[in-house]
């Protein structure tokens, strides 16, 4: 019984597991604050017509998908994010292998928008800080969640979870 109960420990959302978590939820506001701080002025400033309307000084042909592909992918991270959220604290056996994708996902993500803002303005130092983050996070993070005794006691398939 002494020997099940050492196998059992480190079981919880805490220790390492403790900062993807605080991550995970301090992320949804962080990111609404950036749609707004990002994308809204180019609706309410009237950006919009500039940057999409052939024959305008600032027109690019990939302004419009790329404006419209990054709101929609900051809205589907949001969302994978909120779930994430209640999978990890419902201790769910499905979170690590959800968070691998959302992580993977959200790289992807910030990834092809970096190549298209770098396309259509050349500017690569504006973008690059949020593709190293987020490739930081699949390096850190993903090796954790698949290999981590704490990730594999806490989010164990088939048992009680709860502490």
């Amino acid at each position: 019984m002494v020997a099940s109960l050492a196998s059992e420990r480190p079981k919880g959302i805490g220790g390492w597991l403790l900062l993807p978590a605080i991550g995970l939820c301090l992320f949804p506001p962080y990111a609404l604050y950036s749609l707004a701080a990002d994308y809204w002025p180019i609706f309410q400033l009237g950006m919009w017509g500039g940057l999409t309307t052939p024959g305008s000084g600032a027109y690019h042909p990939l302004w419009a998908p790329t404006l419209v592909y990054g709101i929609a992918a900051n809205v589907v991270v949001i969302v994978f994010d909120l779930v994430l959220i209640v999978l990890l604290f419902r201790k769910s056996p499905r979170f690590p292998k959800a968070f691998v994708v959302f992580a993977l996902l959200n790289l992807a993500f910030v990834s092809s928008i970096a190549l298209l803002v770098w396309h259509i303005t050349g500017a690569a130092e504006a973008v690059v800080t949020e593709v190293a983050r987020s490739a930081v996070v699949v390096a850190i993070w993903l090796p954790y969640m698949l290999l981590s005794k704490r990730v594999r006691n806490t989010f164990r398939a088939g048992k009680a979870n709860s502490e």
